[in-house]
């Protein structure tokens, strides 16, 4: 008889999918990296660690150049 519990996240898995979050892939783009783990349990598992959606994090990286950007421009 086989289970139909997921089977748990390894450390390993968790890296990728913060790497993949940070640099704004989709959660598809980031499943496709790990074995077996589907869009939404990729999503789930964001959720689960605190993870913003890839979206947002691209969005807070634009926002930090865009500051930076002010900043150099002032400061000529």
């Amino acid at each position: 008889m086989t289970s139909n519990k997921p089977r748990p996240w390894t450390p390993d898995e968790d890296q990728i999918l913060r790497q993949g979050a940070a640099a704004g892939d989709t959660w598809t783009d980031i499943s496709a990296r790990l074995v077996d783990r589907s869009p939404s349990a990729c999503t789930s598992r964001a959720n689960k660690i605190g993870l913003p959606p890839p979206i947002q994090a691209v969005a807070a990286r634009r926002q930090a150049w865009a500051a930076e950007m002010r900043g150099r421009v002032r400061s000529r």
